[in-house]
């Protein structure tokens, strides 16, 4: 996991993000072209040049570069399959070409014959890539932070994809209970790098009453914190916890305890703001005496007026209460 981490930010929580699954290499040229010859009754030979660059393109689909050009990559061949599916794959007969590939998370290797899961895989790497570039994203700088958001939203709606349309999975990593995950947990890290971006402004701020900041940074963690407890109840509710990597077993209820002591930090900051700007702005009339607030101090309580209450700290904060 360190590995896809941006190495200049040691002091920020890691992201998680996956590795790619691997595969065997298939060779198009003999099965495509008998299919050609016998089903279509034309000289396979014509074809060479674009069976070949199936192949190809399948070959350096298999190490894609973790940027844009492996992104374009996997789309290219993804959409290749489109098409060699329609024309060289029917319903009622097998060419005898097999995708093997293994499985991400365990390692175990898979084998089927449609195209289905060949796609499946394609979409899946697809997705890991995203992963990678949102983890390695500079998040001290707002320009980082758009685009770490922006690939964890694509991974998460490229693996909703994955579990939306293909059924059957062989292997555990395409699974419905570890997709439903990698859904959650995608969304869950693009939030986080929003939270990020809310604190940036925050550092921006000198001299100004911040305290409707911190109440936004406080509902933000809040969400954060509630959704890593349900990404945790998720994994331990089903198989998955079983395949998932140790360290997310350990990160996810982290960041959950991490974002709950934030919001509690943020609520603290947002009191102490509100109680200061009172203070400032409080100009008692003359002859008239003002009604007394915290420390004895005059001030003027508004319909807005944010007011300390502990017990709304004992259990977890609403969000919707704090914005």
């Amino acid at each position: 996991m360190e590995i896809y981490q941006n190495e200049g930010l040691d002091y920020v929580i890691p992201m998680i993000p996956l590795g790619l699954k691997e595969t065997k290499e298939v060779s198009f040229m003999e099965p495509f072209s008998d299919f050609i010859l016998e089903h279509y009754s034309e000289d396979s030979n014509v074809y060479e040049d674009a069976i070949a660059d199936i192949t190809d393109t399948r070959q350096a689909a298999k190490t894609p570069t973790r940027d844009g050009q492996g992104v374009a990559l996997l789309f290219r061949y993804y959409n290749l399959l489109y098409y060699v599916e329609r024309r060289f794959f029917p319903p009622d007969r097998s060419l005898g070409v097999y995708f093997e590939w293994y499985d991400s998370l365990t390692g175990v290797p898979s084998c089927q014959r449609t195209v289905a899961f060949e796609k499946a895989c394609i979409l899946f790497n697809l997705a890991a890539i995203y992963t990678q570039i949102g983890a390695r994203q500079d998040r001290s700088s707002e320009k980082g932070l758009d685009a770490a958001v922006d690939n964890f939203l694509r991974a998460a709606g490229v693996f909703k994809h994955i579990y939306d349309t293909f059924t059957n999975a062989p292997s555990m990593d395409l699974k419905p209970q570890v997709l439903e995950v990698l859904v959650a947990l995608m969304l869950a890290q693009a939030r986080e790098c929003l939270y990020e971006k809310l604190l940036l402004q925050l550092e921006e701020m000198t001299n100004v009453d911040c305290s409707s900041l911190h109440r936004n940074l406080s509902g933000e963690a809040t969400q954060l914190t509630r959704e890593y407890q349900e990404i945790h109840r998720i994994i331990q509710s089903n198989e998955a916890h079983t395949y998932l990597p140790e360290c997310w077993a350990g990160l996810v209820p982290l960041k959950s305890e991490h974002y709950r002591a934030l919001a509690h930090y943020h609520t603290a900051k947002s009191i102490d703001a509100a109680l200061h700007s009172f203070k400032a702005t409080s100009t008692p009339s003359k002859g008239k005496p003002q009604p007394k607030g915290f420390g004895g101090s005059t001030q003027t309580l508004t319909r807005d007026t944010f007011i300390y209450d502990e017990s709304s700290l004992e259990g977890d904060l609403n969000p919707a209460m704090l914005k």
